[in-house]
């Protein structure tokens, strides 16, 4: 009896032995939980990071000139003059922002840009007297502060500000190539007393045709304020606009001649009295002096990596 009784005992205490070791009962008994999926990590945009970036667009500028009286060039009625500068820009930006909190962006940004203009402007009085001014302009600069706020996220709930809206304030650095030429046919003239060249006597004729060539260069720094928006396409990576006016104060400077290419006593046509009030002829060494003042606008569009 003893005997069964131990028996029955093992048999009892292997079962659940044997069911371990056997996977395809264990499955029937203890089936494994599925593995759960962990969700990436989501992040917003870090902006308070460094960039560098590219940029095209278009600029325009308006300038005014006024040229003074000389001894040798009188052109009152036409003495100040409005041209137009529009050319392409292309360019690179690099800057730093920081998060100031609340939202808030400030950075400070370096920017220059490649550009082409070539603008002429020319004008004409009766005495007759016409000059035209060539300028040319191929880069510029500026350093701005950017401030401004950043907000929206699309469809993510729990990631950061992906669009940055700012103002910016700071200073530019241009260069304006200046080149002209004066045609004044009619300085200086004399009344004539006698019938000479087949003129009558009481007329005038001009004792100087003049024609000369004329050279200057103004570079300034004006002030630069304007606004813009940029937004975040990943991590890494953002697009922008950028809309800035530039405001150049009044600035004085001398027009050098470079060249004369006529100065001739030739009688020429008979001519009303010159009422100017030109004295003499044009020198190698002579200048006309001039004031230039500048307003400009400049539309962006480009891209910045952040680092």
């Amino acid at each position: 009896m003893f005997k069964y009784v131990v028996t029955l005992c093992l048999l009892v205490a292997s079962a659940p032995l044997a069911h371990a070791a056997d996977p395809a009962i264990r499955g029937g008994y203890f089936p494994e939980q599925p593995p759960v999926a962990v969700a990436p990590a989501r992040h917003g945009f870090d902006w308070s990071r460094c960039y560098l970036g590219a940029h095209f667009g278009q600029s325009i500028s308006k300038v005014s000139t006024h040229l003074d009286n000389t001894p040798f060039y009188d052109a009152k009625f036409i003495a100040d003059a409005t041209t137009n500068l529009v050319g392409p820009v292309v360019g690179g930006q690099v800057g730093c922002n920081a998060d100031i909190g609340g939202g808030l962006l400030a950075g400070i940004e370096l920017d220059g840009s490649l550009t082409s203009i070539d603008q002429k402007n020319c004008q004409t009085q009766t005495d007759p007297v016409s000059y035209c001014l060539k300028f040319k302009r191929s880069s510029e600069a500026s350093i701005t502060g950017r401030f401004g706020m950043t907000f929206g996220n699309g469809n993510c709930a729990d990631c950061g500000p992906s669009t940055f809206v700012y103002a910016r304030l700071g200073f530019g650095f241009n260069k304006l190539d200046i080149d002209a030429n004066v045609n004044a046919n009619s300085y200086v003239s004399q009344v004539i007393t006698s019938s000479v060249f087949t003129f009558p006597a009481g007329t005038y004729r001009p004792i100087w045709a003049m024609n000369y060539d004329l050279a200057a260069q103004t570079s300034a720094i004006a002030p630069i304020f304007g606004i813009g928006v940029e937004h975040a396409l990943d991590q890494n990576w953002t697009v922008r606009a950028d809309l800035t006016t530039k405001i150049s104060l009044e600035k004085s400077g001398n027009l050098s001649v470079t060249k004369i290419n006529q100065v001739t006593g030739t009688p020429g046509a008979p001519l009303p009295q010159d009422l100017s009030a030109v004295t003499r002829g044009v020198a190698s060494n002579d200048v006309i002096p001039y004031k230039i003042k500048e307003l400009g606008t400049k539309f962006t569009m480009g891209v910045n990596r952040y680092f």
